[in-house]
């Protein structure tokens, strides 16, 4: 009867200590499962006239008597992962608003992987099936510099030069690259910027962005009145 008893005992405790470790305490909760939902990624926009006309930014110059036009912010590209330049173009338009005078600039944005100053001072394009070289102007040399990715983190800030080059074209030739746009978001202005050393930058800017701008300054020159 001892060994019975004995035996009963240790059987009592065991099932009393079993209960006890399943049971969870207000410092160590339980596990649930998560319901916290993941928000998706937003589309990407859909680069038509409307969404250039959107985006359009305005400054004025001169002391107030020139009024710019751009869409720098429209688009942005990303960054290769090779050695060839890379950036983004934008077109801009200054109105004179005393004549009405319009002037048209295409703005490129080179960047590239080099110690050497590349110079993007020429650039080609076609125009009717003629081969077409004009010069450029660079308005600003500087260092553009990305912030270091946790990955990336012993390597430090990564930085690059970079040229902001213009180019001028006349109204007739963007008022005909305007009326090129028919809805097509893919349909762009293709050209290359030759630089003085180093390797060229193949660049394109979309007609919907040259339609949405000349819409925008057409709208402004008849707010004039001129």
């Amino acid at each position: 009867m001892r060994i019975n008893h004995r035996f009963f005992f240790y059987l009592v405790m065991a099932l009393f200590l079993q209960g006890c470790s399943s049971t969870s305490t207000p410092d160590t909760p339980s596990e649930q499962p998560s319901t916290e939902h993941v928000q998706p990624a937003e589309p990407a926009p859909t680069l038509d006239k409307a969404h250039f006309k959107q985006h359009i930014i305005t400054k004025e110059r001169d002391s107030g008597k020139t009024i710019v036009f751009s869409t720098i912010n429209g688009f942005k590209k990303d960054m290769v992962t090779d050695r060839r330049p890379w950036g983004e173009s934008y077109i801009s338009a200054a109105v004179d608003k005393e004549t009405g005078d319009i002037t048209y600039q295409i703005n490129t944005i080179v960047k590239y992987r080099s110690r050497k100053i590349h110079l993007y001072r020429e650039v080609r394009y076609d125009s009717n099936g003629e081969t077409k070289f004009i010069d450029a102007t660079i308005l600003e040399r500087k260092v553009y510099c990305l912030e270091p990715r946790k990955t990336d983190a012993t390597r430090g800030t990564r930085c690059y030069p970079s040229e902001r080059v213009v180019f001028t074209l006349d109204q007739e030739q963007i008022t005909k690259l305007s009326e090129g746009y028919t809805g097509d978001v893919q349909a762009q202005l293709r050209y290359t910027m030759l630089p003085r050393s180093g390797p060229i930058y193949l660049a394109a800017l979309y007609l919907a962005e040259i339609a949405a701008l000349v819409e925008v300054v057409e709208e402004y020159r008849t707010s004039l009145d001129l």
